[in-house]
């Protein structure tokens, strides 16, 4: 399997103040929906075997059609699932289980995940995350710098492990805990 990047919208793409309680969402303030996306188009452009898995409660709220239409192509081609499939209420499962259920049943090797909340990250996997303010997103050059370099050794992980299987899969283990064999 690609490499994942687990992407949340809220607090990512955008400012984390959208209201979803009609049939569209609502955000708040000067800032518009998805004002960042083309942030994660160009940062993602490297690495072309990276696969989007959504982290983002806008599946729940308008389901998967809708909640891919609201991404530019670049990005809904890469779409490969939700981890909506996990059956536990959204609000009471931490993004953390949610994205490891999704990890342990799809076997992914490599990811990292692309969210506004830390809430229930154990320590050893917060070098699987990038983490940017919920009120300015993906488009602080700080966060943009932390995902670069994340997805920088995502993707080299990756390769090295599929042509010379010289590190074990990350499964379920931190990136700061991958063994050389």
């Amino acid at each position: 399997m690609n490499p994942v990047l687990f992407l949340g919208y809220d607090g990512c793409l955008h400012p984390n103040a959208v209201s979803h309680s009609g049939h569209e969402p609502l955000l708040y303030g000067k800032s518009r929906l998805f004002e960042h996306a083309s942030d994660l188009v160009e940062l993602l452009a490297p690495y072309p075997e990276v696969d989007i898995v959504l982290s983002t409660e806008w599946v729940w709220h308008y389901g998967v059609a809708m909640a891919l239409s609201y991404l530019p192509e670049p990005l809904r081609k890469r779409v490969v699932g939700t981890t909506a499939e996990f059956k536990g209420d959204p609000v009471l499962v931490s993004k953390f289980d949610q994205i490891l259920y999704y990890v342990t049943r799809r076997r992914v090797d490599f990811w990292l995940a692309l969210h506004h909340d830390d809430g229930a990250w154990p320590a050893p996997f917060r070098t699987q995350l990038v983490w940017p303010d919920p009120h300015l997103g993906i488009g602080k050059q700080t966060i943009q710098d932390d995902l670069k370099d994340k997805l920088l050794l995502l993707n080299a992980r990756s390769r090295r492990w599929r042509s010379q299987a010289f590190i074990e899969p990350l499964c379920c283990q931190p990136i700061c805990c991958v063994r050389s064999n």
